[in-house]
């Protein structure tokens, strides 16, 4: 996550390191419908989440939230969008063909520049909270969530990293 604050504006562009992800491996022969015998389960960040360029009015706090399912962002109380790239984070989950699975999402990360810091929280996900791998055995997932701006949120690049589990 990158944002530039200033006493009467926000600039912000977010980017999420790789998310980190647990995999389960299946081993009793047939499982889902993959063939049988074992296959772990994988994912991988193919997009970073972009708050693109957002302000904040110094008076009240605000909100930026990012939709998982379509990528825009809308904002709300005292932040203002200004446009810049805007998308949901995206991800490549990987296993057993035809196989349903369940995605762990954080409740609240905490982003830092410096001293100072973000929280970003409320995260939701395209699917929601499960998936059904396809025929090929891969399935997209987005996610996407709400970024918190401080009353006088200072100035800084602000960056953090969460994780996305999906488990069998």
């Amino acid at each position: 996550f990158r944002a530039l604050l200033g006493a009467t504006a926000l600039a912000a562009a977010f980017c999420l390191a790789p998310a980190v992800a647990s995999a389960q491996v299946c081993g009793v022969p047939p499982c889902g419908s993959g063939g049988g015998g074992t296959a772990p389960l994988s994912i991988t960040l193919l997009q970073n989440m972009e708050f693109g360029t957002l302000a904040g009015d110094g008076s009240i706090t605000g909100t930026a939230t990012i939709d998982p399912s379509t990528g825009t962002k809308s904002v709300a109380g005292g932040t203002f969008d200004f446009g810049g790239v805007t998308s949901a984070a995206s991800f490549e989950v990987k296993g057993l063909r035809n196989t349903p699975f369940t995605i762990i999402l954080p409740a609240i990360v905490t982003l830092n520049s410096g001293a100072d810091s973000m929280t970003l929280d409320s995260f939701t996900s395209n699917p929601s909270g499960s998936g059904i791998l396809g025929s090929s055995g891969k399935l997209s997932v987005t996610v996407g969530a709400t970024l918190h701006v401080g009353v006088n949120q200072p100035a800084g690049n602000y960056t953090g990293i969460f994780d996305v589990i999906v488990n069998y």
